[in-house]
């Protein structure tokens, strides 16, 4: 696991999601590799799937239910669509 947060520390997200993928694909019920790819996955925006394996870490292990975060918004993508509109309308009418 340090590999893998090390991995995510210097900015390889998209090798650290296939390595916690598949570390989640041998052990099922990795409570640890499930919440770091559901953070990881909030992190890179993808919403639905870091609420699934927050669903799947709940069923597993319900005593890390205070340590999901509830808000599942990413930084910077809800404001993609405000950022396209306003360049298609740059008078803002």
């Amino acid at each position: 696991m340090e590999e893998i947060k090390a991995m995510i520390a210097s900015g390889n997200l998209v090798v650290a999601l296939a390595l916690l993928t598949e570390r989640l694909a041998k052990e099922p019920e990795n409570v640890e590799a499930l919440k770091m790819r559901g953070e990881l996955l909030l992190k890179m925006g993808d919403k639905q799937g870091a609420q699934e394996d927050a669903r799947r870490l709940m069923e597993i292990a319900p005593e890390m239910a205070s340590d999901i975060n509830g808000d599942f918004t990413a930084k910077g993508v809800e404001q993609r669509p405000k950022r396209r509109i306003s360049n298609l309308n740059p008078l803002g009418i």
